[in-house]
């Protein structure tokens, strides 16, 4: 068996390390200068986001508040960021970048990475913000989608459902609440689908009793047998995604004194047999 490849790339904040972005590949020599660059820049993003909410003066006047501010920052930005725009995805969207120019279709390569470039700074403004706009967290989700959809040679449809006029009242949220859970579903769900067209479904209601009710649902092979899946392949990369977007949401409710819900729904057809997820966010409507 091959060595692993490796690439690590330390996250400082007053020559203190923080973290540590880093990611394995099976190829051996796989990561190139573009690769580290791309990491330390989003290093160094990350650091400055810690500046900008951390000052010497609070650092001099309250150590414990400090220290608690910055073990939030790394349970919750810093792992979201991760969960947001993970090297995994950085590291394939490249790839797949390399592989259209290598088949010259250059075309290909250009809108692919015109999209990419985009997503990338929605993602590191978005990092900026506590709430985001409903319009800017689809707009962003959008470009993931279409990104993957790309990368997997349009293996899926996707669909949204949402009304002009709710993207139009100005509701604000926690950014990329839906991401990992899209990420769950077209690499684990859709990309196995052997015997009929993917589809992702992304809807969005206002419900009676004035909530937001967010939607994700697809039709992919369901968790029981992608879990049966990986199983099987010792090089699967784990998603801690769902994981840490339940923390974002756990601080942001106890921070806001709101209640965000969200629950995952196995799809069954007549038969008992397997038909995709369903993802559900409740996020109640609050004045901004």
């Amino acid at each position: 068996m091959n060595r692993l490849s490796e690439i690590c790339v330390p996250i400082l904040y007053e020559n203190e390390v923080l973290g540590i972005i880093d990611s394995e590949h099976s190829q051996k020599g796989f990561f190139t200068t573009h690769h580290l660059q791309l990491l330390t820049n989003i290093a160094f993003n990350i650091a400055n986001k810690l500046v900008e909410i951390t000052n010497k003066n609070a650092l001099r006047k309250n150590k414990i508040e400090l220290a608690n501010t910055i073990q939030n920052l790394k349970g919750a930005q810093l792992d979201a960021l991760r969960s947001q725009m993970n090297p995994h995805f950085i590291f394939n969207s490249l790839n797949s970048i390399e592989n259209f120019i290598l088949k010259n279709e250059k075309l290909i390569a250009s809108e692919y990475l015109g999209k990419f470039s985009k997503l990338i700074r929605n993602i590191l403004d978005n990092s900026k913000s506590e709430k985001i706009a409903l319009e800017k967290e689809i707009e962003t989700l959008q470009l993931y989608i279409e990104l993957e959809r790309i990368r997997t040679n349009n293996k899926f449809e996707v669909i949204f459902e949402i009304p002009d006029n709710i993207l139009a009242d100005n509701i604000m949220l926690p950014p990329m609440l839906m991401q990992p859970h899209a990420e769950n579903a077209i690499l684990h769900g859709l990309r196995h689908l052997e015997d009929k067209k993917g589809k992702l479904t992304v809807s969005i209601n206002i419900t009676n009793d004035e909530c937001l009710e967010y939607t994700l649902e697809d039709n992919g092979i369901g968790r029981k047998k992608s879990m049966a899946q990986k199983s099987f392949n010792s090089f699967t990369h784990k998603s801690y995604g769902i994981d840490i977007t339940k923390n974002r949401i756990d601080l942001y409710n106890q921070k806001n004194n709101i209640n965000i819900t969200y629950k995952i729904i196995d799809l069954y057809d007549g038969a008992n047999k397997p038909v995709g997820t369903k993802i559900v966010i409740i996020i109640p409507l609050l004045q901004n």
